[in-house]
């Protein structure tokens, strides 16, 4: 990648970013249609999948106080845990 598309795929996620802090949500569904542009379908879904857990542990880190109960966590986290490695197998083997 050039040193422009480098600056024009952290200008996506940056403003990605901003929309999620701003409304809680869209940043995978801004970021991925516009990084593969630039990027592979797959290298976009990597590159956001890890960007996206950056904000998720923050957001966790500051509002966990904010939590009743731990029983709703868990349930998220179990089936993350299950559908997660499925769907890196299906970016391994699926058609782009």
């Amino acid at each position: 990648m050039s040193d422009v598309e480098w600056v024009f795929g952290a200008a996506i996620l940056l403003f990605a970013g901003i929309v999620k802090g701003v409304i809680g949500f869209g940043l995978p569904v801004l970021a991925v249609p516009l990084l593969s542009l630039l990027l592979g379908p797959r290298e976009a879904v990597v590159t956001v999948s890890f960007s996206l857990f950056l904000t998720n542990i923050t957001i966790v880190r500051i509002g966990i106080s904010e939590w009743r109960t731990l029983k709703n966590a868990v349930l998220f986290g179990v089936t993350g845990i299950f559908m997660v490695p499925v769907g890196v197998l299906y970016l391994q083997v699926g058609d782009p």
